[in-house]
């Protein structure tokens, strides 16, 4: 790509980066105004990648990818482009002057990314891993490593026995990508991993207190708390 790239004299390449990780740091940190980002890569994939950056406009992104052709169609839909592996240079030249468009609005740009992120969702499969930040720091979590997640201060937390991480997903993402009989919604606020559970203990009303491997307690609602049963059961 940085070969292809460097016949074309109006386009300048400020970093590469080896895995997902390193490439939400970077872009957060240099905000660049067009991203080549893989789909499968180590660390992160892609679309974990454009979840997760925080930075605001985004930059624009051209996924280079030998992804399924679903995912193909998908980008196609969106208007967002791919070029597919192996890139020729015709079909370079084709993205950049498409991407060159300064018409097009971050905002727009930006609905965009996150459509192809909805339309991605049902052919990803489940989350598994989850990308959380502290000190400055982005942290890979396993699912097996999640005791809960929690909103404080509209944001969403994953806590772990090695403390606590800030995440960019919602509560609602969350519980629509993860596995249902490993995670469950127990109140507005929290969505714990039923295999970190130690106790649980019935409150009156109908609702109950749940007692985490880590000694937290984590309240379940009445209404979540017959699903919440079940699934235990």
């Amino acid at each position: 790509m940085r070969e292809l790239l460097s016949e074309h004299p109006d386009v300048s390449v400020i970093a590469e980066a080896e895995d997902g990780i390193v490439a939400i740091e970077r872009i957060e940190e240099l905000q660049p105004d067009l991203v080549f980002l893989d789909i499968q890569m180590p660390g992160c994939n892609g679309i974990e990648v454009i979840r997760s950056v925080t930075t605001r406009p985004l930059p624009r992104v051209i996924f280079c990818t030998a992804y399924d052709q679903y995912a193909v169609q998908a980008f196609e839909l969106n208007a967002v482009d791919y070029l597919l592996k192996p890139v020729t240079r015709a079909r370079l030249a084709e993205a950049l002057k498409r991407v060159a468009d300064v018409s097009v609005p971050p905002r727009d740009i930006e609905r965009r990314l996150e459509a192809i992120v909805t339309s991605l969702k049902g052919s990803a499969g489940l989350m598994r891993r989850f990308l959380g930040r502290r000190l400055k720091k982005i942290h890979v979590i396993h699912e097996a490593e999640v005791i809960y997640f929690k909103i404080d201060r509209n944001l969403v937390l994953v806590v772990t026995d090695s403390g606590e991480y800030w995440t960019t997903y919602t509560l609602s993402q969350l519980e629509s990508s993860v596995d249902p009989a490993q995670f469950v919604r127990t109140h507005r606020q929290f969505m714990v991993n039923l295999n970190k559970v130690k106790e649980i203990a019935p409150l009156t009303g109908g609702s109950y207190l749940l007692t985490m491997v880590n000694g937290s307690r984590v309240e379940a609602s009445r209404r979540q708390s017959k699903r919440l049963l079940e699934i235990l059961k």
